[in-house]
């Protein structure tokens, strides 16, 4: 039983894991576009463009 529940808990930790590693991906991925949108926004208030 307490093999089982060493079994569960890794494979809990695995996907504990995984899932930082998925929202850290995302995280990423949202700090990209964001700075791309910042960069268009101060392109067009650089041209006057309101």
């Amino acid at each position: 039983m307490l093999a089982r529940q060493q079994q569960e808990l890794e494979e809990a930790r695995e996907e504990a894991a995984a899932m930082v590693q998925r929202a850290d991906e995302r995280v990423q991925e949202t700090e990209r576009i964001l700075a791309y949108e910042m960069a268009k926004l101060a392109e067009l208030e650089g041209n006057g463009v309101e």
